[in-house]
């Protein structure tokens, strides 16, 4: 399935959200992994993700594996709240549900839950980028 919404998400990230005065920037590798499996804990995941360094410095994508289960960082930019709860946004969600809707609304209740950005201005913000979210899945993240 296409990946639609990659684009905008990216765009409405390093303009709206990486720039929030919430973000937080996470020095150490083993201070982000404690963090990403803070959430996945939060979030009723027994199971440990591995956070591990991506093995050229300055590489431009941070991402998730499913096999082994992974989430991958290159230092600077990526070591940041913002980045990691969007790599465990999508560990959260079966695979295939790349920046779809579903991904949308999860990223948003964790960037409201971790990093305390009210969701009006969440979506608000998303809506400025043209991004979508699925209204019934976060009422019922934010009613859990």
């Amino acid at each position: 399935m296409r990946d639609f919404q990659k684009s905008k998400v990216y765009a409405w990230e390093q303009q709206s959200i990486r720039t929030h005065p919430n973000d937080f920037r996470i020095e150490s590798i083993n201070d982000t992994d404690k963090y990403a499996n803070t959430i996945l804990k939060d979030r009723g995941r027994k199971r440990r993700i591995p956070v591990e360094p991506h093995y050229r410095k300055n590489a431009e994508w941070a991402w998730t594996r499913r096999e082994p289960r992974r989430i991958i960082l290159p230092e600077g930019w990526a070591r940041c709240s913002s980045v990691v709860i969007h790599e465990v946004s999508h560990h959260l969600l079966p695979s295939g549900f790349n920046h779809r809707e579903e991904f949308v609304s999860m990223y948003m209740f964790l960037l409201n839950r971790f990093l305390a950005i009210p969701i009006g201005e969440l979506i608000d913000s998303s809506w400025e980028f043209g991004i979508t979210h699925d209204t019934i899945d976060l009422e019922n993240l934010l009613n859990d």
